[in-house]
């Protein structure tokens, strides 16, 4: 007990090596007896029960830093039950608004490799709105028979409103060695008599905020039982196959299957996974089309990832974030994302306005678009609109138009025809011979599509010609042009 204590320190000689028969430092707030604002930093940590535990009303603790010499190292706690089940944590927080930064947890001195790590859990969460970020959080495994037990982090009854971002879990920080757990993250609950995990982030978009989660034994991010609200967002989930699992599972059972309406109940509601319909990556970018079957689609977020390419019976992963985007509200979209991925798979996650995070939906090869870009565009309030094509021309196939960078909120036409007639008008020139002139408009990001069933045969060889025109007060002529593609049917 007591507040703005220091246990160890970052200059030669001032950190501790903390060890017992029950935890290496206990941070305990008791009734009118706090325990607040504490730090501990450089110091050596085990204990028979948990390296660090903080319980009680303890608040605004610190364990660990970013700044040089702040990591403890934490490693070593736990032990065996008497039927041979591990128990303990190397970081165990009971109470609220702890921090955990930068740590060496399970690891070795240089986090390059593994200790004898008996207990069952690296950072094990009880309480609310505690950050665990920056740490490397590895070698809690080794026990066959428990492996899905023994997690990198556990989101146990009662944790809500966590943070478990820019961590290595299972992996070093240069992302190539590993230092598996069992399980990267599990989020279940064994007290039937507080509330089931909620509301906790796993992960983000912000800069910093993604974990990378590699190499661990039986998946990379597990729920349980009525768990709801876990946002797992932005992380590089990655080779967290050795024992077949999944990069994230809602049940602990395997792929989950959508169902209609997505109307099931479980962990995060066991949120729908998108449908990829096709991926194509040309000079423009990647178009990816596909559907979000979920009531109020157009308030989730579909997160997509390139992966190794898709093979029979593949792992389905999340290994680098292309991008994000909503769907419309009929569930469907055709979108622009940034960068290649020619020969790599493509693979997505949906998560509700809730905070429910799906499944990592079923991966998709990225292959070459059939549509090549011919320039001639007219710049407007964010340069030059870019404009791309995806899908093949043939019969049945689904072919969609994205238009990115144009002004936002602004009205427009798609233009398509054959043959190109490049006839100069605003300012800008006219690409297509305009047999079908159809409205647009663009969304608050600056960005529109169109997608087409296409009903008939196209002649191979046969070229479809389509740009994008967007009003644009900014614009020379007060109208600004896409560039033009061209699409020959095979």
């Amino acid at each position: 007990q007591g507040d703005r204590n220091t246990i160890g320190g970052t200059a030669a000689g001032q950190g501790n090596r903390l060890s017992s028969l029950s935890d290496g430092l206990r941070i305990h707030g008791f009734g009118v007896n706090s325990a607040d604002e504490n730090v501990a930093i450089g110091n050596e940590l085990t204990g028979e029960f948990n390296g660090v535990q903080i319980l009680g009303s303890a608040t605004g603790n610190r364990i660990g830093g970013f700044a040089p010499g702040e990591a403890n190292w934490i490693y070593g706690a736990g032990y065996l039950q008497e039927d041979g089940t591990p128990d303990g944590a190397m970081v165990r927080i009971e109470s609220d608004g702890n921090f955990v930064y930068g740590n060496l947890i399970g690891t070795d001195a240089a986090g390059t490799g593994v200790m004898d790590n008996p207990g069952d859990v690296g950072v094990e969460l009880y309480g609310d709105d505690n950050v665990v970020r920056g740490n490397v959080i590895g070698g809690i495994t080794g026990l066959v028979g428990f492996l899905s037990v023994q997690a990198g982090v556990a989101l146990r009854e009662g944790a809500q409103g966590n943070a478990i971002q820019g961590n290595w879990i299972g992996v070093d920080k240069s992302g190539s060695i590993p230092l598996s757990n069992g399980i990267g993250i599990r989020i279940s609950a064994f007290d039937s008599s507080l509330p089931d995990p909620t509301d906790n982030r796993i992960g983000g978009l912000a800069a910093g905020e993604a974990n990378v989660i590699a190499f661990n034994e039986t998946g990379g991010v597990s729920m349980l039982l009525t768990t709801s609200g876990n946002r797992v967002s932005g992380n590089s989930i990655r080779d967290n196959h050795a024992q077949g699992g999944l990069g994230i599972d809602l049940g602990a059972d395997g792929p989950t299957a959508n169902d209609a309406g997505d109307a099931d109940s479980g962990p995060n509601q066991l949120m729908n996974t998108p449908h990829l319909a096709t991926a194509v990556a040309g000079a423009q970018g990647i178009v990816v089309t596909g559907h979000l079957d979920t009531p109020s689609a157009a308030g989730a977020t579909l997160e997509f990832f390139s992966n190794p390419a898709a093979s029979p019976g593949a792992v389905v992963e999340a290994a680098t974030l292309l991008g994000s985007a909503s769907p419309k509200n009929d569930g469907s979209f055709q979108l622009l994302l940034p960068g290649n991925a020619l020969g790599l798979a493509l693979t997505a996650t949906a998560t509700d306005a809730l905070g429910n995070t799906s499944e990592i939906g079923a991966p998709i090869d990225v292959v070459a678009t059939p549509w090549g870009d011919l320039g001639l565009g007219l710049a407007g309030t964010n340069g030059i609109p870019v404009l791309a094509g995806g899908g093949p021309l043939l019969a049945g196939a689904e072919v969609a138009l994205v238009v990115a960078n144009a002004r936002a909120q602004a009205p427009g036409f798609w233009v398509v025809g054959t043959p190109a007639v490049n006839v100069p008008i605003l300012g800008g020139t006219l690409v297509p011979t305009p047999q079908a002139v159809l409205p647009l408009a663009t969304n608050a990001s600056g960005n529109a599509s169109f997608a087409v069933v296409l009903s008939g045969a196209i002649p191979s060889g046969a070229v479809v010609y389509a740009q994008a025109w967007v009003l644009d007060p900014l614009a020379a002529q007060g109208v600004a042009a896409s560039n033009g593609i061209a699409g020959t049917a095979p």
